[in-house]
């Protein structure tokens, strides 16, 4: 019986070290936010595979997919742990600069941005001798958005500056990362231009960035700009694409909708600045009447029956984001109006229609008072003062810090030419779409088309090179040597394991890339893009840019593919 108890003693105990190490493993998702690595696989790069390298990971494994990540002292225990555990292969080259590299994140979080520096310095020495032909365009530009970070905490702004406007010189087309690399340069620097220049260099190729640089321009009172950027804005719902179902329950349309809706308020206002009440009004009313249409109950069916559950979802997920537009649609009406009263150059008048109710503390606001001053009111001297104070308080409070959590959500994610999606058409030779690879859309011409472009591996920032690429390959087949990006919409793939082994478990199944594009010459721009000009992207240099990454491990596709 003692025998006996002491061998259950031990059972228990070796269960209880068992599970302690499998706790551990917890370390590695903490640290850098991938799950831990086995002899299957880094987790990052590769899933970590259960048994035999075929079942699904089990718990705490790594599968490519990055989750949030709260960066603290605590975390860098964490990524101390997981640099020594035994699971950490040393063939795991980039996965031990990512956790080297998250090590620095978490110090940052700590306030220790010597520290951070270190690792960071340390981190690039591996990467570099790791031989991995992808490191400098994928982790070492991860780096070098950190590194920019960690100098503007130290500091040491004129560095910092300069180390994040780098970024878009070592991998022009990352979207993310470059407006990262702005939106940090202009939280150190302060300089409105040089963000707006960034942006509109961006925006060349990643229309989705307009709606920013739009919101900059008005920021800086451009008025101009914002009228001539409005119409290029092209918000596109998520469609089905490539096998996967996207998920109707109305959060992007509502999104959309909302956004629509505040950038026509911010455009009427503009065309009010530039005098043209009329067109605001205008504006504003059609504004107004969507409001009302979509605060408005949902009719029964045809059939007489309540709404299905999925419109139900739909609409309280649209309703759910109307207050604050409302809100912008009241002060811009309410804005319109003071400013017709101010170039009456009355400033009783003008307080009195404020009535207490403050203006708005941005350039709408300031460009009222600006109607009253060049009016010539009374007081002029003091209006003057108050304009002045006002824009010192604009200009310092423009651009807030960047968060450390928002930076790392735009880290470009580790990137291996085993996870390169093949250059070539997204169907197998039965016809069956392979989500990998490109698609042209039905319905659209030779020189305006629709293209997706999918891999299961890649990432993101891969799969919409990949889209820039093909639509440059094709542009420069058809003697087009320019290219409009008229909307673009990136997809996160998931696929759900359900049975006896899935257990409903969410695995990243890559990303999917969706641009509308128009394929010109500068001289014969349709006439409905002509805004769009200043937008022109250069196919050949889109194509010397990426053709040497993409096109060097695979052969490119024949036209008419």
């Amino acid at each position: 019986m003692a025998k006996w108890m002491l061998g259950a003693a031990a059972s228990v105990a070796a269960l209880f070290i068992a599970t302690l190490a499998a706790a551990d493993k917890y370390d590695f998702v903490k640290c850098d936010g991938y799950g831990a690595p086995n002899s299957h696989g880094d987790g990052m790069t590769k899933p970590a595979m259960g048994l035999l390298g075929i079942f699904v990971p089990e718990p705490g494994r790594g599968n490519r997919s990055r989750t949030d990540v709260s960066f603290s002292a605590d975390g860098t225990a964490a990524c101390d742990r997981a640099l020594v555990d035994p699971d950490l292969m040393p063939g795991y080259h980039l996965r031990r600069v990512n956790l080297i590299q998250a090590r620095a994140m978490h110090r940052l979080g700590a306030k220790d941005p010597t520290g951070a520096l270190s690792d960071l310095d340390l981190s690039a020495r591996q990467g570099k001798a790791s031989g991995e032909p992808l490191y400098e365009r994928s982790l070492g530009l991860s780096n070098q958005l950190l590194r920019a970070y960690a100098l503007g905490s130290l500091g040491r702004p004129a560095d910092a500056v300069a180390a994040a406007r780098r970024v878009r010189t070592l991998r022009p087309y990352a979207a993310r990362a470059c407006y990262a690399a702005a939106r940090l340069a202009a939280s150190i620097d302060h300089d409105a231009s040089a963000y707006i220049a960034e942006l509109r260099e961006i925006v060349r190729f990643a229309p989705e960035m307009l709606t920013e640089l739009l919101l900059a321009e008005y920021s800086s009172g451009h008025w101009d700009a914002v009228i001539a950027l409005r119409p290029q804005v092209v918000l596109t719902p998520p469609s089905d694409n490539t096998g996967f179902q996207v998920e109707r329950d109305g959060v992007a349309e509502a999104e959309i909708f909302a956004q629509a809706a505040m950038l026509d308020c911010a455009t009427a206002f503009s065309h009010a600045a530039k005098g043209r009440p009329e067109v605001a009004t205008a504006m504003l009313a059609a504004v107004k009447t969507r409001l009302d249409e979509a605060a408005a109950d949902l009719p029964l069916r045809p059939n007489g029956k309540q709404p299905s559950r999925g419109d139900r979802l739909r609409h309280a997920n649209l309703t759910a984001r109307l207050a604050p537009v409302r809100e912008a649609y009241d002060e811009a009406l309410r804005h319109v109006g003071l400013l017709a009263i101010a170039r009456r150059g009355d400033p009783p008048a003008l307080m009195s229609a404020i009535a207490g109710k403050p203006l708005l503390g941005d350039e709408t606001g300031q460009e009222v008072l600006m109607a009253l001053y060049r009016a010539n009111p009374p007081a002029k001297e003091e209006l003057a003062k108050i304009i002045a104070d006002r824009r010192l308080k604009l200009d310092a409070e423009r651009f807030t810090p960047v968060k450390l959590e928002d930076l790392y959500v735009a880290l470009p994610e580790a990137e291996t030419p085993a996870r390169l999606p093949h250059y070539s058409l997204g169907r197998n030779w039965l016809g069956e779409k392979t989500g990998d690879g490109f698609l042209i859309r039905k319905g659209g011409t030779p020189d305006r088309f629709t293209l997706d472009f999918g891999g299961s591996a890649g990432s993101a920032a891969i799969v919409q090179e990949l889209a820039l690429l093909r639509v440059a390959d094709l542009a420069r087949q058809q003697g087009k040597t320019s290219v409009i990006v008229v909307s673009r919409n990136l997809y996160v793939r998931e696929s759900r394991l359900l049975g006896l082994y899935g257990g409903g478990r969410v695995d990243n199944a890559g990303y999917s890339s969706e641009i509308t594009v128009a394929l010109v010459k500068p001289s014969q721009i349709p006439v409905d893009l002509a805004a769009s000009r200043d937008r022109l992207l250069d196919a050949e240099r889109v194509y010397l840019e990426l053709a040497p990454v993409y096109i060097g491990s695979v052969a490119p596709v024949a036209a008419g593919s």
